[in-house]
């Protein structure tokens, strides 16, 4: 089964880029072991590499077996790949990337924020 490109939504500030992955039948549970942080209980990371240019965030739901997958070959502008957070709650996943540049991404959204394709 291919890959489903989850709906997002994107937000931006100098610093950061935030996309909000929508994943319908996702639930969290806060873990002791983890500082209380919330994780996936019905679903399982299958990827997440995060690279200065590109992104690649799988995650497969444990109920439907669905995979979702969020990638971006070549991004807009470099990330600071140390500084990348991932925040999980219901219905939603939280990718944070800290952008190396103050150069806005917001020219990129009707391109998905692709940018391999423009590169000539």
């Amino acid at each position: 089964m291919e890959p489903i490109r989850p709906n997002y939504s994107f937000e931006e500030n100098d610093k950061n880029v935030t996309f909000v992955l929508i994943i319908d039948d996702l639930k969290v549970k806060r873990k002791l072991s983890r500082k209380f942080q919330k994780y996936p209980i019905n679903a399982r990371v299958i990827n997440q590499s995060f690279e200065e240019q590109s992104i690649n965030f799988t995650i497969k739901s444990l109920n439907n077996s669905i995979v979702y997958q969020f990638l971006i070959k070549r991004l807009p502008t470099q990330i600071i790949v140390e500084k990348t957070k991932i925040k999980y709650d219901n219905n939603k996943i939280e990718l944070i990337l800290t952008k190396a540049e103050t150069e806005t991404w917001k020219p990129y959204v009707e391109y998905d924020f692709e940018t391999i394709n423009l590169i000539k």
